[in-house]
């Protein structure tokens, strides 16, 4: 078994030395530490950035009043790295999905969440009035209920089907686009697909709990 291990750790360590190249092992630089900067935030990569208390910015580019906030925005993002708290911001001209999820009903939106609690920031929109607030102040605000809350059942359903919406816009555009079709033909093309892809699921179960009955 011994034996065996060393082995097995020869190997990987082989297969990782093939991940870099020779330029790459002696010629790296030592990494830097840069000043902590607002992340941008989307749908793939939401849950794994919110692990612990954040602080998120809806926003959208042709609004003036993110743009005036923005140079705000990464100053309140420098203090609070200091804090262990992250900071984020979301296009919502593009992530339709999660400003569904948010209930987004203008810009900009800062909210603040800690834990599984959801907090949208009023006040004004100066450095120390929001780092204040994400410091101590939160808890004078009441959280969104969890029900509507975006980590709860309806706020996650509303993000996943205007996801799901998001895509089949995209799939109508590139059958369109492929086969040079009308809306209305791409439409009808993707509806004749969907209809199949059922039939086919259906006659799949069919099969399932026939056998699963004869069985019984």
């Amino acid at each position: 078994d011994t034996t065996m291990m060393r082995r097995l750790s020869y190997v990987l360590h082989f297969l990782l030395l093939l991940t870099f190249t020779p330029q790459q092992i002696y010629t790296q630089e030592p990494p830097t530490h840069h000043i902590k900067s607002v992340d941008e935030v989307t749908s793939y990569n939401f849950d794994s950035k919110i692990t612990n208390d954040y602080l998120i910015e809806f926003y959208a580019p042709w609004c003036g009043h993110c743009k005036r906030f923005a140079p705000t925005y990464e100053a309140v993002a420098q203090t609070l790295s200091k804090s262990n708290v992250g900071v984020g911001k979301v296009d919502g001209s593009k992530e339709r999905s999660l400003t569904s999820r948010f209930q987004i009903r203008g810009y900009p939106t800062i909210l603040f969440i800690r834990g599984w609690e959801v907090r949208q920031y009023r006040g004004p929109r100066t450095h120390d009035d929001i780092v204040q607030f994400v410091l101590s102040d939160y808890q004078y605000t009441e959280p969104m209920p969890m029900l509507l809350s975006p980590f709860g059942p309806v706020g996650y359903l509303r993000g996943e089907m205007v996801a799901v919406g998001g895509k089949i816009m995209e799939l109508h555009s590139w059958f369109a686009k492929v086969f040079r079709l009308s809306d209305v033909g791409a439409f009808m093309l993707l509806g004749s697909i969907g209809l199949v892809l059922t039939l086919v699921f259906m006659i799949w179960v069919f099969i399932v709990l026939e056998k699963k009955l004869k069985r019984d």
